[in-house]
């Protein structure tokens, strides 16, 4: 990839007010930091002063650091020097010719102070943490998230030994990050701020600041489809897309139809994604489920597809279930106690393949609490050579918690139940329920949920608007290369070349409109 000079062709026009603040925050995310550089060029193009955001190694943890790479599930202090150092200096580099400002300029006076509130609010229960709340923003569900991503899941995380160590880790980071992020506003005149995820610290803690500060941002983060990406205003694309309604304005047509069936009917041979979890399809395993499936009738077969445990661990309203390890035992409860209905659990292969490994292994779990004698519960290990998609054509009846899935699933006409919270949910395609009563209720008779015709063909409109739509494809990537720790690259580029990258042109711009919704 080619750095970038500090001298830009940019345009005529001089805006008021042109300070744009990106906070990348994490210089060594590879995958963020570089389109980070990216949107910095784009802005100047348009004539924008960008200001970059990155740490100074003075944050105690990130989201970067996993037990994976712990000791014992701590973080050695000479591990962290080393791995912040790394981080710091790839962020330098990459940024070389930006203007800089660090999470690390902060009032020491204002963090003793926050620190103290934190201690005495936990002091007579540690678990209170999660509902720290202070100067507007509710920290510990960041501190939760964190914690939870660090740990790979949340199940008995608590006997850990340096838990408590763990959770202070991240409410110093979370507080260092808020007071940073506060001065910088204080200090700035901005029209706009990007960063990625919005979730996790430091990132949440950003998102949140932002909004105490009734700053204008976007959140980004790759999406699905490969050279694409979500933008979502003012808050992360797992909240901000649940409220979706524009899409039922888009005029659908026939051809779009035949690139949503064209996308689906290729994934598992020519995948068009930027990451694949499906694993591959042993035909002789396939049918040795199926001959299982053969002593129940086909609309008392259902399908739970499950997520890592770890993944975008933030407050949900319309969740009914405390946590998905709830849902599954409550779940396995009701079909123990209706052994005519045959319940296939597929475990995530995310669970091994992602880039936090979970420690959180569904199928361990339910071994463990269920035990693996019931002749009606079946469970796909994470890497079982069984593919999710496969498992589409034993039944037309699907569990789900918040797997994008469920959104494939609609398009393939399937019976869908959502526990927790989905992209589909709210759009009236799917089966949603309030509360516990309703959901197994619903177990009872989900063979009579039917879409007519017309609802049906309103489906497909919303699976293309997601998938064709707010995905945002950015031709001037110019490879994907997952052999090495970034997934594309990108050269010097004119606006002239920028701008012929229609689609992505328009998002910039869009964004720089504070437009509500990033669309092609």
């Amino acid at each position: 990839m080619g750095f970038f000079p500090k001298k830009f062709q940019i345009s005529s026009n001089n805006p008021k007010n042109n300070k744009i603040i990106i906070f990348s925050s994490i210089g060594g995310h590879t995958y963020y930091s570089r389109f980070d550089r990216l949107l910095e060029r784009c802005f100047n193009l348009l004539n924008y002063e960008v200001i970059i955001v990155l740490c100074n190694s003075e944050l105690d943890i990130c989201q970067e650091f996993t037990h994976e790479v712990s000791n014992n599930n701590k973080i050695s202090n000479n591990f962290k020097n080393l791995y912040c150092y790394a981080c710091k200096k790839h962020g330098l580099k990459l940024f070389k010719n930006s203007n800089i400002k660090y999470l690390g300029d902060y009032s020491k006076t204002e963090f003793e102070k926050i620190t103290l509130k934190f201690n005495e609010f936990i002091s007579n229960n540690l678990e209170d943490y999660q509902k720290f709340k202070t100067s507007g923003i509710c920290f510990g569900e960041h501190i939760k998230a964190g914690l939870v991503r660090y740990y790979g899941g949340y199940n008995n995380i608590e006997k850990d030994k340096f838990y408590k160590e763990n959770i202070l880790k991240f409410a110093h980071a979370a507080f260092k990050t808020f007071l940073s992020v506060s001065k910088i506003i204080e200090l700035e005149e901005i029209h706009l701020s990007i960063l990625h995820h919005a979730i996790y610290i430091p990132q949440g803690v950003i998102s949140d600041t932002l909004k105490l500060y009734n700053i204008s941002f976007y959140s980004y983060s790759m999406s699905y489809r490969s050279k694409t990406f979500f933008f979502a205003y003012g808050d992360t694309y797992h909240k901000n897309f649940l409220e979706l309604k524009n899409w039922e304005n888009y005029n659908f047509k026939n051809k779009n139809y035949e690139t949503l069936k064209d996308y689906f009917d290729n994934k598992s041979i020519n995948n068009q994604d930027w990451i694949d979890f499906t694993t591959k399809n042993d035909s002789k395993k396939f049918l040795h489920l199926k001959e299982k499936t053969k002593q129940f009738k086909k609309e008392n077969i259902f399908v739970m597809y499950t997520n890592v445990t770890w993944d975008a661990q933030i407050h949900f309203k319309n969740n009914i279930f405390s946590n998905i390890f709830e849902w599954i035992d409550m779940t396995i409860e009701y079909f123990q106690n209706n052994p005519n209905k045959l319940l296939v659990i597929r475990s995530h292969p995310a669970e091994v393949y992602g880039n936090v490994q979970s420690r959180d292994s569904i199928y361990d779990y339910i071994l463990k609490n269920h035990g693996n004698n019931q002749s009606n519960v079946i469970v796909i290990k994470p890497l079982d050579s069984i593919n999710s998609y496969k498992l589409m054509s034993i039944t037309d009846n699907f569990l789900i918690y918040s797997s994008k899935i469920s959104i494939e699933l609609l398009f393939y006409n399937k019976k869908i139940l959502i526990a927790g919270e989905a992209f589909v949910r709210g759009k009236g395609f799917t089966l949603d329920v309030k509360n516990k009563n309703e959901y197994f209720n619903n177990l009872d008779d989900l063979k009579i949920f039917n879409l007519d015709e017309n609802t049906r063909l309103k489906s497909y409109k919303f699976i293309y608007f997601f998938f064709f739509k707010l995905m945002i494809r950015v031709h001037l990537l110019s490879k994907e290369n997952y052999s090495l720790n970034h997934p594309f690259t990108f050269d010097e580029f004119s606006y002239e070349e920028f701008a012929k990258d229609e689609g992505f042109f328009k998002a910039i711009n869009q964004m720089i409109a504070k437009d509500n919704l990033i669309s092609h």
